[in-house]
């Protein structure tokens, strides 16, 4: 029997990859009819591997490696040993990484390209070459591929929660390693759903199996990250959050005292910001997919709420979001509605807000940051007046203020007494100015820095009303004051702290003082620890709660030099 010149092809080919090694002599003797069909298929089978995985990796040299693979002939040792060498082996590991960045990115295997190619190689097996269909050949990765890159909870598993940590997360510890779950409180034993993620994994409270004694009912809304914990509790917690900031991030060792808790620990917000939303008022999820309605909300002033249980929130379309301003000092609430259009637009939503009670109703034009495409006002007063401390600021629905004036209050007056007693002091990042005028008695000349035009327009109507005639205005970025010559800086900054250019300008002051006021621990400490590298002597250290019910806190600090 003559043997077809195409299966002397194919065979030739396989014989040259290493997929088989016999006497030809033997084969073409024998020239068994269902011998030669099954090398026939086998064949076929080897070149549509070949192609399939040199189209995907677009690299011929790596796709004649990968078939050899079964064999591993020393054509493919010397290229692994040399990617070895230059710490680039394709492990076990380095697979399986490779198949968890596919599964998270749902990249196909053409996208993920040269950077797995030798994942590829070695993943290569015989059983993948004859016993699967060529499609198979790239099923390290094709699984994956058609994987929701979205992370997904992976199952109920039973934790003992250590502490608390930053975020009012519970830590916990399984085979794993280390877990963070929310709605956990130390000392309990919980059953929490774990979710897929980059770092450290995230999961939630399903049920409590051994609850702490510092549980209590908690509202759902997800601004309030600590409310299922006594507000006792919660001030040792927040506490707690700054030691540990100071140690692990500053590595300074330092007394923390005692959180001073707020005045009042529920209805105590003079702002909001919600959703427009045809079912009623609603927050944005932090975590999940669509909006929270809420009814009542239980960290809002009486006064906010009252005007929300008034509106309809059909009438006030186009609005797509609103924001409110009470005063605990008047009364009276302002509002802004956010939305795209021209002023006339929205003259309807205006009136029914000013039916329901507020005073002024402004408009925002939507924007990634937040009140930055400009505010326009509609109708009434754009401004009411509140007490912080001891002295009354204007506040607005749009422009920065605290939103738990009596809390903040305490924190002023507390910076004012730590700051001293000097000729010139300077407040940065000072908005309005609440707290440099609270260092007003003590200093001949306060000059109050910021980059906000809104703000400190709102600061130099207040000093004009108040009559401080040493309190001064100037614009300008807080890292470029080095021309004030100063006795006290005092710094109140964003969540992201202090640039570093602007401490440098600090340190290369006149000022022997700072009153280093912050709403973030670990911005704060990341400062701390590098002003004391520098030789200042950290002082008192007092948190303050201006937001019971959430992990949120806020500093009162004083460094020396």
């Amino acid at each position: 029997m003559q043997i077809p010149v195409a299966i002397y092809a194919f065979c030739w080919i396989l014989d040259g990859l290493g997929f088989i090694d016999f006497s030809w002599e033997s084969l073409f003797a024998s020239a068994d009819p269902s011998f030669m069909a099954a090398v026939f298929l086998i064949g076929i089978r080897a070149i549509l591997v070949i192609l399939a995985f040199i189209s995907a990796s677009g690299d011929w040299s790596c796709g004649a490696l990968a078939c050899s693979s079964v064999k591993r002939s020393q054509h493919i040792k010397e290229p692994l040993a040399q990617l070895e060498n230059r710490g680039r082996s394709p492990s076990r590991a380095n697979r399986k990484r490779t198949r968890r960045r596919t599964w998270r990115t749902g990249r196909t295997p053409r996208e993920i390209g040269r950077a797995v190619k030798w994942s590829k190689a070695r993943a290569f097996t015989a059983r993948s070459l004859f016993a699967a269909p060529p499609c198979a050949t790239l099923s390290v990765m094709s699984d994956a591929a058609h994987t929701p890159a979205t992370p997904e909870h992976t199952g109920l598993v039973t934790l003992e929660i250590e502490k608390l940590v930053a975020g009012g997360l519970g830590l916990a510890r399984d085979a794993d390693g280390v877990v963070l779950v929310r709605g956990a409180l130390p000392g309990e034993q919980v059953t929490a759903s774990l979710r897929d993620g980059r770092g450290v994994r995230q999961g939630v409270t399903r049920e409590v199996l051994r609850a702490s004694p510092d549980r209590v009912d908690a509202t759902a809304l997800p601004t309030a990250d600590l409310a299922h914990a006594s507000y006792a509790a919660q001030l040792i917690f927040k506490r707690g959050f700054v030691e540990e900031a100071l140690t692990r991030i500053a590595k300074v060792r330092h007394t923390v005292q005692d959180t001073v808790p707020s005045p009042r620990e529920w209805f105590y917000r003079n702002t909001a910001q919600y959703l427009v939303t045809p079912e009623g008022f609603a927050y944005r999820e932090r975590r999940g997919s669509g909006p929270l309605v809420v009814g009542a909300d239980p960290l809002v002033m009486p006064q906010i709420q009252a005007i929300m249980d008034k509106l309809d929130t059909e009438r006030l379309s186009p609005a797509t979001e609103i924001a409110f301003r009470a005063s605990l000092l008047t009364g009276e609430v302002v509002a802004a509605v956010i939305g795209a259009g021209e002023t006339r637009a929205f003259l309807r939503a205006s009136d029914h807000l000013m039916e329901a009670g507020v005073v002024g109703v402004s408009l925002a034009q939507p924007a990634g940051k937040r009140f930055s495409a400009g505010v326009r006002l509609i109708a009434g007063e754009s401004e009411i007046r509140e007490q912080f401390g001891l002295v009354q600021v204007s506040v607005s629905a749009t422009g920065f203020a605290q939103v738990n004036p009596e809390a903040a209050g305490l924190a002023y007056i507390r910076a004012a007494e730590l700051a001293g007693k000097g000729e010139h002091a300077v407040d940065l990042y000072g908005g309005a100015g609440a707290i440099g005028r609270h260092l007003s008695p003590s200093f001949r000349k306060v000059t109050v820095l910021d980059s906000s035009p809104e703000a400190l327009s709102r600061g130099r109507q207040d000093v004009a009303l108040s009559g401080e005639k040493n309190v001064t205005y100037r614009s300008g970025d807080a890292a470029r004051f080095s021309e004030l010559g100063t006795d006290v800086i005092v710094v109140d900054p964003p969540r992201a702290g202090l640039e570093p250019d602007a401490r440098e300008h600090i340190h290369a002051s006149t000022a022997d003082r700072l009153v280093y006021v912050s709403c973030d621990p670990a911005t704060w400490a990341r400062d701390i620890g590098d002003l004391t590298r520098r030789g200042w002597k950290l002082g008192a250290v007092i948190p303050h709660d201006f937001y019971p019910q959430t992990s949120h806190i806020e500093i009162v600090s004083v460094l020396e030099r």
